[in-house]
């Protein structure tokens, strides 16, 4: 059996203008091509970093 290459992932929010033109270029130039969490809600829990109000994680 070949060894376990991820053990765990803990997730980093990066913002970028276009989501899908942004996973593709993970994809290619760094081989990462996992869709690990893909939601459009509001981050309420991140609102205390984001001007004191809830923003929408996905602007389109």
């Amino acid at each position: 059996m070949k060894e376990k290459l991820i053990y765990g992932i803990q997730q980093i929010g990066i913002g970028v203008k276009n989501a899908d033109i942004a996973f593709k270029w993970y994809a290619t130039k760094l081989g990462a091509d996992a869709l690990i969490f893909d939601d459009s809600n509001e981050a309420t829990y991140m609102a205390k970093y984001m001007g004191g109000k809830p923003r929408k994680k996905e602007l389109y």
